[in-house]
């Protein structure tokens, strides 16, 4: 038998089938098994719907448009957030290294200042907006160094 069903439907249903009335069965469905999925799926349904409309735009996301501005522009400040063997290795034009470890220690030299940051891949970007978002700094994603360094180059090339 199914396991959603209860007892006394188990109990019914033996003596339905010795009568052999299987129409029977069908209009007596114990409705506990839809209880329990409606349940099952509304519970992570409301949590989903929670958690979309919690969530703020921490990133700093902006335009493409936006970003190519903010990082042309001569009051900015470029901190690639790798470590110095990476940022050794290439970086954008007039960028300070910074390292995602020590970010928190250098808030207060970035405080006023118009920041964008960037890494190899984005990930430590995004976790450097949130130290810096956190602590009151205009902060915008650059996402990767070569971004950067291509929107840099791109105002070169004009």
């Amino acid at each position: 038998m199914a396991s959603g069903i209860s007892l006394k439907s188990k109990v019914v249903l033996t003596e339905l089938k010795k009568q052999k009335s299987f129409r029977l069965l069908i209009l007596y469905a114990n409705p506990k098994p839809l209880k329990m999925r409606t349940k099952f799926w509304g519970l992570p349904m409301i949590i989903s719907l929670i958690v979309i409309a919690c969530k703020t735009n921490q990133s700093g996301n902006i335009s493409t448009i936006n970003i190519k501005e903010i990082v042309k522009s001569s009051d900015v400040t470029l901190v690639d957030v790798r470590i110095p063997e990476q940022y050794t290795a290439g970086t954008a034009k007039n960028a300070i290294n910074i390292p995602l470890g020590e970010l928190q220690n250098n808030i207060e030299t970035l405080k006023g200042k118009k920041v964008v940051v960037f890494c190899n891949k984005g990930i430590q970007a995004d976790q450097a907006m949130e130290i810096l978002k956190k602590n009151g700094v205009e902060a915008y994603d650059g996402t990767t160094w070569k971004n950067v360094k291509a929107i840099q180059d791109e105002g070169v090339k004009k």
